[in-house]
C-alpha cells in the first residue's frame, strides 16, 4: 500500500494536515491518563513468562563527594517485560504464515530484536486526532460481557450516540469497561484472558475508514 519497504503501516494516514485538525480540537488544557499503574500490583500473573515490574533502588542517600554535608542522591531501575502494563505493539509483535506486516520475513525477528517493523520505526511519534467510542455506554451497561465481540454496527451506533465520526488518520479509542475487572474486581486472570474487543468484522470497517491506530481498555499484551 505504501511500497514494498514500508514498516509503519496505517500511521502513514496521519498527515501534517491531520495534526493541524487534531490541534484545532483542543478546547481546554485538561490531561487524562489512559494508563494502568506501572508497578508490582499490575495485571500480569505469569502467563507467557510475563510478570509485573520489579523495582530496585540502587541508591537512597548516597554522597556525591567526600563532604559529609554535600549533595546526596537517590537512584533506581526497573526490570520488566515490555508488555507488563499499558503499551503499544509494534508491527513485529504478531505474524502469520512466516510473514510480518507487508511481507517482511519473520526471520528478521531474532533474539537481538526486530530488524523489520520494530517499534523504532515509529520513532517520529504517533499523535493524531483521538476519537473515543464508548461502546459499553452505548449498550447501556457499565462493562461489556466477557469475550463479547464488538461489531461495526456497535461502532456506528456509538458514533451516532456521540455525534462523532471516525475519519482518515484518526486514532480510535474503544471503551469496553473491561478495565473494571482489574481495577475494581481485582481479578487479573479474567482481565487478561476473557476480555471483550473488536470482532474480526471490524477489520474491513477500520480499513474502509482508514483508521491510523486503535487502542482499547483491555488486556495489555
Amino acid at each position: 500500500r505504501w511500497g514494498a519497504e514500508d514498516e509503519r503501516g496505517t500511521v502513514t494516514f496521519i498527515t501534517p494536515e491531520k495534526l493541524g485538525q487534531a490541534a484545532a480540537c483542543i478546547r481546554r488544557g485538561a490531561v487524562f491518563s489512559l494508563a494502568l499503574p506501572l508497578g508490582t500490583d499490575g495485571p500480569q500473573f505469569g502467563q507467557a513468562g510475563r510478570v509485573n515490574p520489579v523495582h530496585l533502588m540502587t541508591a537512597t542517600n548516597s554522597p556525591m563527594s567526600a563532604d559529609p554535608d554535600g549533595v546526596r542522591y537517590a537512584d533506581d531501575f526497573i526490570m520488566m517485560p515490555l508488555q507488563c502494563a499499558t503499551q503499544w505493539d509494534s508491527l513485529a509483535h504478531v505474524h502469520y504464515g512466516g510473514q510480518l506486516y507487508n511481507g517482511h520475513s519473520v526471520a528478521t525477528v531474532t533474539a537481538g530484536g526486530a530488524e523489520r517493523n520494530g517499534i523504532d520505526k515509529q520513532r517520529a511519534g504517533i499523535a493524531s486526532r483521538g476519537v473515543l467510542l464508548d461502546v459499553a455506554r452505548t449498550h447501556g451497561v457499565e462493562r461489556l460481557g466477557l469475550g463479547q465481540a464488538i461489531t461495526p454496527a456497535d461502532l456506528e451506533a456509538a458514533e451516532r450516540r456521540q455525534k462523532v465520526r471516525v475519519e482518515t488518520g484518526d486514532v480510535l479509542l474503544v471503551r469496553t469497561g473491561h478495565m473494571l475487572v482489574f481495577t475494581r474486581d481485582g481479578d487479573r486472570v479474567t482481565y487478561m484472558k476473557q476480555m471483550p474487543g473488536l470482532g474480526t468484522a471490524c477489520i474491513e470497517w477500520l480499513h474502509a475508514r482508514q483508521v491510523a491506530a486503535v487502542g482499547t481498555d483491555t488486556n495489555p499484551g
